[in-house]
């Protein structure tokens, strides 16, 4: 499917079309066609220690991130679907929450809801400086991905759509008992 950078795009640009082959708010591409749409609210800050007016450091890669600045929640649906697995990082100043769905715009069934905790402490400079990985394995094609919690609280690096989650990474799970799962 692809990885979900969100460089390219400026400060406070709203995502828009970007990820599907389109232009985000500000002028920004187009962008690489991997059928992704981001509800209407989806924006990308860029770190103030590269120029932007983002409160955060240490993201992996150094890109842009994801956040909102309005409701409880931003979703990415992907028009293809996501197979295999999906991984991103975030960083969290208060509890959010990511939700994997089989249907579009956060409908059908819910395939994951994984806690997303606050992780961010000893930081100084800069609000959010810890950013902690997140791999969902699928057993069923994704068609979408809600992240929520309080505006400007929970900020969403990058995302990798499609491909084998790493094998030094945690796997989360909602189910109890979960599945045990051998990542390759």
């Amino acid at each position: 499917m692809g990885i979900v950078t969100f460089g390219g795009l400026k400060n406070l640009e709203f995502i828009n079309q970007y990820y599907d082959g389109g232009l985000g708010s500000r002028g920004s591409g187009p962008g690489p066609n991997y059928g992704l749409q981001f509800m209407a609210n989806a924006q990308t800050i860029v770190s103030a220690s590269k120029g932007g007016s983002g409160n955060f450091i240490g993201n992996p890669g150094g890109y842009p991130v994801m956040f909102f600045q309005t409701g409880t929640n931003v979703t990415m649906t992907a028009t293809n679907g996501i197979q295999t697995a999906l991984w991103f990082y975030y960083s969290a100043l208060q509890a959010g929450k990511a939700t994997v769905y089989s249907g579009p715009n956060g409908t059908g069934t819910i395939l994951a809801s994984v806690s997303l905790p606050p992780n961010n402490s000893g930081c100084t400079t800069y609000k959010l400086c810890v950013w902690s990985a997140v791999g969902v394995p699928l057993s069923a094609t994704a068609g979408s991905i809600s992240f929520a919690g309080i505006p400007d609280y929970l900020a969403i690096g990058t995302a990798h759509l499609g491909y084998a989650i790493p094998t030094s990474m945690v796997l989360a799970s909602s189910q109890n008992p979960s599945s045990l799962w051998a990542v390759t």
